[in-house]
């Protein structure tokens, strides 16, 4: 058991080189080939695997392992301590955040990389043993004590801007009880992340993730040239793409301790950036069959809002009514919008500023179709960039009449 799950081969900047590392690799890669992702005791959705139920040949589950090592900690507790304190982990925590734009607080997460170990340390920081010794090693005891305490000591692992790697001493305990925290070996994201890498290189994956809203999202994406221009068929903007794109180092992402990589979007409107951020630890499953959504390939999603204003700024007080009432027929109106009985211009230039602010993209496009589908309405829109008619961005600002 020790050498399962104890420092048997040594150590690298992921954490401890050990068997149960290798079994965990190994597993993760071969759900991944299947489609499946994974989470570790919290999941956010039961598509994903929980590595820690993979079971043994006399039926125990892998986490009951571990969290023998900690009996006087609840079961979540010492899997979590135990990954603290052998390997770099991420970590992330719902919380609610203020968003200024609409003056509500909104979902989010609280997102870290965090460890207890003390090889770790010395690889992300490049200090000596000592130094760590010195700086952590009260932390470093406290959190190997199996005490029953869920509230526990750790140190943040952080870049700055510059990309200088740094450690935080942390005043305050990490719960490991919170609601809602799920902590993950980045050694495990890595390992689903690199066999994602080779499926991405080989053609179009649909990838479902949980936004840090809470939003679900499914994204089409490849980082296979060719499957790319055969979509495009436009050689300098498919080469810049996957040049801005997630090149397979996953210790080298900008973003690591926010749990995120870039990725292009399959379908994508041609005429602005595709590259998205997908958070890989909150993947819920993986398409291999399914085809990618051209609708908007040949369409300006990032226009619509001019086109919308230019409209509506136009519109008779007939026109005004008869698109009110389409808009609530799509079933997309904001309840407080769809009780009001006086319409005019700035009720639906209001209604499209704070359906972009609190939806975005993806009611950016449900627009563009209602447009297309209402060419009486609209006459004379094809989706195509708004300059290329003669429409200013410049008609947004001046028919703006704020946020209600």
């Amino acid at each position: 058991m020790d050498k399962f799950l104890g420092f048997a081969g040594g150590c690298d900047e992921l954490g401890v080189l050990n068997g149960f590392r290798d079994l965990c690799e190994k597993y993760i890669e071969g759900l991944v080939e299947l489609g499946v992702w994974f989470s570790c005791c919290h999941r956010v959705s039961d598509y994903q695997m929980d590595v820690m139920a993979i079971k043994g040949a006399n039926g125990e589950k892998l986490g009951s392992k571990i969290s023998e090592k900690f009996k006087e900690s609840p079961y979540r507790s010492g899997i979590y301590k135990y990954f603290l304190i052998n390997f770099l982990c991420y970590v992330e925590i719902p919380i609610k955040k203020f968003n200024k734009e609409i003056a509500i607080d909104v979902n989010s997460y609280d997102k870290f990389l965090a460890t207890g170990c003390p090889e770790v340390m010395e690889y992300w920081a490049n200090i000596s043993e000592s130094e760590v010794a010195e700086k952590y090693g009260a932390k470093i005891y406290a959190l190997s004590l199996d005490d029953g305490d869920d509230i526990v000591p750790y140190v943040k692992l952080s870049t700055d801007k510059y990309g200088n790697k740094k450690l935080v001493n942390c005043r305050k305990g990490l719960d490991l009880m919170e609601k809602g925290i799920r902590i993950i070996p980045v050694f495990m994201l890595k390992a689903g992340v690199d066999t994602l890498y080779k499926k991405l290189q080989e053609g179009v994956v649909g990838i479902d993730f949980i936004k840090d809203s809470g939003d679900k999202r499914r994204l089409y994406s490849t980082l296979s040239f060719k499957e790319m221009n055969k979509v495009y068929d436009d050689l300098s903007f498919v080469e810049n793409t996957i040049r801005d794109s997630y090149d397979g180092n996953f210790m080298g992402l900008k973003y690591l301790s926010r749990g995120i990589m870039r990725l292009p979007e399959v379908g994508g409107s041609r005429y602005s950036s595709i590259s998205r951020y997908v958070n890989y630890a909150r993947i819920v499953s993986l398409d291999y069959e399914s085809e990618p959504d051209l609708t908007y390939v040949n369409i300006d999603v990032g226009s619509v809002g001019d086109y919308w204003n230019h409209y509506v700024l136009g519109m008779s007080d007939k026109s005004i009514a008869d698109t009110w009432n389409a808009l609530l027929e799509m079933g997309t109106m904001e309840e407080s919008f769809s009780k009001r009985n006086i319409v005019g211009k700035s009720t639906l230039l209001n209604w499209y500023e704070v359906m972009h602010t609190t939806v975005g993209t993806v009611f950016d496009r449900e627009l563009c179709l209602f447009m297309l589908a209402n060419p009486i309405l609209f006459q004379g829109y094809t989706g195509e960039p708004a300059e290329n008619v003669g429409i200013s961005s410049q008609v947004a600002s001046s028919g703006s009449v704020g946020l209600l």
